[in-house]
């Protein structure tokens, strides 16, 4: 039975059911067609309404190595003696060990190169000693730095906030404007961000877009009580 089949009967069973609320068999018939057409959602292939989000884990992005790669397979090649670029150089009156530069300073041996063998993100050393900072300890402040973002359980409040929503097959969180204010040297800005469950705003406005952001951010995720106000 198609949708259009679907939409008929029901039609004709919510009509039913107005003229008489009690008839048994325009009932059942109401929730064949919901059945009905619940299954025919969930096909795969079509569109449910919402995204099915598996955000892979750390122990996914890991792969291990890889058997047609090498981490040192850029290392110790031999030069490039030839070719147009070479040819180019030359004709500019560059010689061959000259280095590079306005001041002739430049490198002349290649850049050791190591092969990155797995999938997981990029980080600095400042990343991975960065201590988990209590929510306690947070003050939302607007002359709070980009330098000492919020941080829940390690990481930023907005990427924080999307990992929960991939993991509860929610919409992304939605950033809106509500107010921006002061002269164009020091503006002030003030962002909500909207969520299934409910819209949440902090309460102090900030000096630049990213970290107005991050406060509200910061404020749904005290709002639906993940993070200690």
């Amino acid at each position: 039975m198609g949708l259009g089949e679907l939409a008929l009967k029901r039609l004709e069973a919510s009509q039913r059911l107005q003229q008489n609320p009690l008839d048994l068999e325009a009932q059942q018939m109401l929730t064949f067609v919901e059945s009905q057409a619940s299954a025919a959602i969930v096909k795969p292939g079509q569109y449910t309404g919402r995204k099915q989000l598996n955000a892979l884990t750390p122990g996914d992005h890991k792969t291990g190595l890889q058997a047609w790669v090498k981490k040192d397979m850029f290392k110790g090649l031999a030069p490039v003696l030839s070719g147009f670029g070479i040819k180019v150089m030359k004709k500019m009156g560059w010689s061959e060990g000259q280095p590079l530069g306005k001041m002739g300073k430049g490198v002349t041996e290649p850049i050791p190169m190591s092969v990155k063998i797995d999938r997981a993100g990029l980080s600095t050393q400042q990343d991975k000693s960065q201590a988990i900072v209590p929510a306690s300890a947070i003050k939302a402040s607007s002359s709070t730095s980009d330098k000492s973002a919020h941080l829940v359980q390690g990481k930023h409040p907005v990427s924080a906030l999307q990992e929960i929503c991939a993991k509860k097959h929610w919409d992304p969180p939605h950033y809106e404007l509500v107010t921006s204010a002061g002269p164009s040297h020091n503006m002030n800005f003030l962002y909500k961000v909207v969520l299934p469950c409910g819209s949440f705003q902090p309460a102090v406005a900030s000096t630049n877009k990213k970290q107005a952001k991050a406060q509200a951010a910061l404020a749904c995720l005290q709002g639906i009580g993940l993070v200690e106000k």
